[in-house]
């Protein structure tokens, strides 16, 4: 036994950021951010942002609160509001949520939270409908693989469930359930080659796709989806040819991550998935 002495000083504990970016299907945005991580002595964390872009503007401020109640777990409260315009519909509305974020086990995590949605949703070839939904989103993630920035080992798994109930053009309730699970293998020892997958099941029970709101609906396609695909354009076709979303959803991926030196590399991949009409 050693007698240790520590000297301990804050970092800053402000934060500006500003960033920009092109996708050959979304266009041009550009994002601002400023975050305060000790805002009253407890690391408490303060984050405002904004969002510019050809389909979204948007203006978000988020509240951490860490140690909420118990040591392990954290309290987040967000409002966003803004306006998004894709080749379906046109949103304009703001999102309040209050979360709760806690461990459940060895390298599972669990969420549970209330959320209000109030928007005007304008779906091509629809009449402009007002959405006012309160919503339970609930999420279990387990974190299994070996780094968060760049696995190379491991499996992560992440399940929602957000039931939702409110009103649009009538009385509404429904469920929106989405499992996601993406896995990494090595293919050499100095994980510089690695083969991952992605998997993914949606399906929204309770209501007819018709009944929905158009910006709660599944669709495909874009980053992040199956690439190949223009944003939301892997969906149930209306009479005008427009996506109408779908209640059903899935989607594979693999690729080949190589590295091929420490700051190049190619990844070649093969995307797949589906968007139904059915749940």
């Amino acid at each position: 036994t050693l007698p240790v002495t520590l000297m301990v000083s804050e970092r800053a504990p402000r934060t500006v950021g500003a960033g920009g970016s092109y996708s050959s299907t979304e266009g041009f945005g550009v994002n601002a951010y400023w975050e305060h991580r000790n805002l009253q002595g407890g690391g408490q964390h303060l984050r405002l942002e904004g969002t510019l872009a050809q389909i979204e503007q948007e203006l978000g401020v988020r509240y951490r609160v860490a140690g909420f109640r118990r040591a392990d777990q954290t309290l987040e409260l967000g409002l966003a509001a803004g306006r998004e315009e894709t080749d379906v519909y046109k949103r304009t509305g703001a999102v309040i949520t209050t979360t709760i974020e806690r461990p459940l086990a060895h390298r599972w995590t669990g969420r549970a939270g209330l959320s209000l949605d109030v928007a005007q949703v304008d779906e091509e070839g629809e009449p402009s409908a007002r959405s006012t939904l309160v919503g339970l989103p609930l999420q279990a993630l387990y974190d299994g693989a070996d780094s968060s920035l760049d696995p190379a080992r491991g499996v992560r798994l992440r399940a929602r469930s957000t039931p939702y109930a409110g009103y649009f053009d009538k009385a509404l309730a429904f469920n929106v359930l989405d499992v996601e699970l993406r896995s990494y293998v090595p293919l050499d020892g100095d994980g510089r080659l690695v083969f991952a997958t992605r998997g993914r099941l949606g399906s929204i029970l309770g209501a007819r796709t018709a009944e929905l709101p158009a910006d709660k609906r599944f669709y495909a396609g874009g980053a992040g989806s199956i690439r190949g695909f223009e944003f939301q354009e892997v969906a149930p076709l209306g009479a005008d040819g427009t996506p109408d979303g779908g209640r059903g959803l899935a989607e594979l991926s693999a690729e080949l991550r190589w590295r091929f030196t420490d700051d190049f590399g190619i990844v070649p991949f093969v995307d797949a998935g589906h968007v139904s009409d059915a749940s």
